[in-house]
């Protein structure tokens, strides 16, 4: 057999419940989310259809009544489009309404949402928070909580240029496909919810800014404790407190100031350490890269060694024997 790329693990369904009872289950069991039914027909049915590829899903769901969500964090993100009905959404005092042909998220992923809609049939598609950073260009463990400046697109031409998006992505085939074709799909629906909807990972706005103000004696205090606790298990808050401001807003500075955050500004800075003294020690003497690596905050020394390489152009070992 030829090689090439593994076939992705991906599969479909399909249901419709009647009664609000089953409606709400249907619902609470495929997405983060708690359901109320308002109002409804006794018999009225809904119906779902998944096509689900892994790091992404497309969703077809008809729900004939009135359907009161809430949830404290989606965890990944959901955009939904809709094709039938009116929603309304509110998430951190943001407040959008979107009818038939426009298009939505519930809101950020880490947040408290509410949302209402009447009689709507929506196309939603969930991607992970992995697929999100990545094309955005951010390393996951490094990317700030995912913001949005609105909850709706902010045009027809938006909406039109997501519904394609999501359109090729339900199109494909569920059987055969390679990895590679999955991953591209995946790829092409984050950026295009990343361009239809501003965000803080690829167009930093005022209106996503944390609160508050970190100026140059706050942010000078913030480094000059990490510098001194660089030894230390250390986290935001220490730093905050440390520096006299809040987590979020010395995220902002650090992000506007040295283009990284402050956890990553410090990773950096062990691993400036950790280069230091592997050129400075004798192998002779009994130390290694994984002592090193430990004494630095690496438990995995695989990773240490990906990142030293990536900050250095060489491995740790070179650095130590040379």
């Amino acid at each position: 057999m030829a090689q090439g790329s593994p076939v992705a693990v991906a599969s479909s369904s399909e249901v419709s419940v009647s009664g609000a009872d089953a409606i709400e289950d249907l619902l609470s069991a495929a997405y983060p989310l708690g359901f109320t039914i308002e109002q409804m027909r006794q018999k009225a049915k809904a119906s779902f259809r998944r096509h689900d590829a892994g790091t992404f899903m497309v969703d077809e769901v008809v729900v004939p009544g009135r359907l009161r969500s809430a949830t404290n964090a989606t965890g990944g993100l959901l955009v939904g489009r809709v094709r039938a009905g009116r929603i309304h959404v509110t998430c951190d005092g943001i407040e959008d309404r979107v009818a038939a042909g426009g298009t939505y998220i519930p809101g950020h992923p880490d947040s408290p949402t509410r949302g209402r809609s009447d009689r709507t049939r929506v196309q939603a598609v969930t991607l992970t928070p992995t697929v999100l950073t990545a094309a955005a260009g951010l390393i996951s463990e490094e990317a700030p909580s995912l913001r949005f400046a609105r909850l709706t697109t902010a045009s027809a031409a938006d909406d039109a240029l997501w519904a394609a998006a999501a359109d090729h992505a339900a199109s494909i085939p569920i059987h055969r496909h390679t990895q590679l074709v999955v991953d591209a799909a995946a790829r092409m629906l984050a950026i295009t919810a990343l361009t239809v909807f501003p965000n803080n990972f690829t167009a930093p706005d005022p209106l996503l800014a944390p609160p508050g103000h970190v100026g140059e004696p706050t942010l000078a205090k913030a480094v000059a404790f990490i510098e001194e606790n660089v030894h230390r298990p250390v986290s935001l808050g220490d730093m905050a407190a440390a520096a006299g401001g809040t987590g979020r807003a010395l995220q902002y500075a650090f992000r506007s100031t040295y283009d990284t955050t402050p956890l990553a500004f410090l990773r950096r800075l062990r691993l400036e350490r950790a280069h230091e003294q592997l050129a400075l020690a004798d192998p002779a003497d009994g130390t290694t890269v994984g002592v090193v690596a430990a004494l630095w905050g690496w438990s995995n020394q695989g990773r240490f060694t990906t990142a030293y390489r990536h900050a250095f152009g060489v491995s740790p070992s070179s650095t130590l024997n040379s």
